[in-house]
């Protein structure tokens, strides 16, 4: 199977927050503070809401080998049980739902020809623009998921950008791993057998981190983080299923744990640091699903 040129994605701008979801990556020559949003969205919506109900809206676009990046159609998003079919007339692939409330949601994009997406959580505190998500077709999903070795899809696997903002200078040599809310080892191998004896529980003992490279793809080699690889920087497997909380650290920055933290690039989305993945499910065949997350530096 031919892929279509990470880089090429770059330049038409879609590679995004939703792309990743867990088995695309890209890199960026671009390694300062002011790289892209992961989602690659601009606010070209009001920063206020124009009601009581704050209105979310955005594109879903296609990603799969040879897209030019055309509007996905007929996919469903879903926003905290708020849902609409994105158009089939133009553009294509937008949607507009407005959430009801200011409560957190977790962002659920579904459809037939793609691998379902589950965003991390977040609150609209007006209305906002996500802008662009492209959306992994099933058949880039099963070329991308069979780079993964040892992949249970009856564990959940996650998608994470790890994004630098000031003062941090740059992601490079971050690693990310499973917080298991104790001090021992979590079980997380960056090698080849994605088991690891030291860890704390059966749950977790085969969680299998993998970084992406400059080219694009995930490399069992890697050990970190590598400078300016973003979308996503790394994607941790066979996580038990349910809300999870994800580990980072770097030789020079700190993990942002304030929350609620804003969007820096799209006003009105404050995340709440909560992220959730699903049982991947038939991913090795283009199905099933897989969830994003992004993760600050400071």
């Amino acid at each position: 199977m031919s892929f279509i040129s990470f880089r090429t994605l770059t330049a038409l701008g879609l590679l995004s927050a939703g792309l990743g979801v867990a088995f695309v990556g890209c890199s960026s020559d671009d390694t300062s503070s002011n790289n892209p949003p992961p989602d690659g969205g601009k606010d070209t919506g009001s920063d206020t809401s124009t009601g009581g109900s704050p209105i979310q809206k955005g594109q879903l676009v296609e990603l799969l080998p040879g897209s030019s990046g055309d509007g996905a159609s007929g996919l469903t998003v879903d926003l905290g049980g708020k849902t609409a079919s994105s158009s089939t007339t133009a553009p294509k692939g937008s949607y507009s739902i407005s959430v009801g409330n200011s409560n957190p949601f977790f962002m659920r994009v579904t459809g037939p020809g793609h691998a379902g997406l589950i965003e991390q959580e977040w609150f609209l505190s007006g209305d906002a623009d996500r802008g662009k998500t492209p959306v992994p077709s099933s058949t880039l999903v099963q070329g991308l998921a069979g780079l993964l070795d040892g992949i249970d899809g009856t564990k959940g696997a996650l998608g994470v950008s790890v994004v630098n903002l000031p003062p941090c200078a740059d992601n490079g040599g971050a690693t990310v791993e499973l917080d298991t809310g104790t001090s021992g080892d979590a079980g997380t191998d960056a090698g080849d057998s994605g088991s690891d004896a030291g860890g704390t529980d059966a749950g977790t003992s085969n969680v299998i981190v993998r970084y992406f490279g400059t080219n694009g793809f995930p490399d069992k080699n890697l050990t970190s983080v590598q400078k300016g690889v973003l979308l996503p920087s790394a994607i941790i497997y066979n996580l038990p299923p349910g809300e999870v909380t994800i580990k980072v650290k770097h030789p020079s920055c700190t993990q942002n744990a304030t929350f609620p933290f804003p969007d820096p690039l799209v006003p009105n989305i404050k995340y709440t640091g909560k992220m959730k993945v699903e049982a991947a499910g038939d991913v090795k065949n283009g199905n099933g699903i897989i969830s994003f997350a992004r993760i600050f530096l400071k």
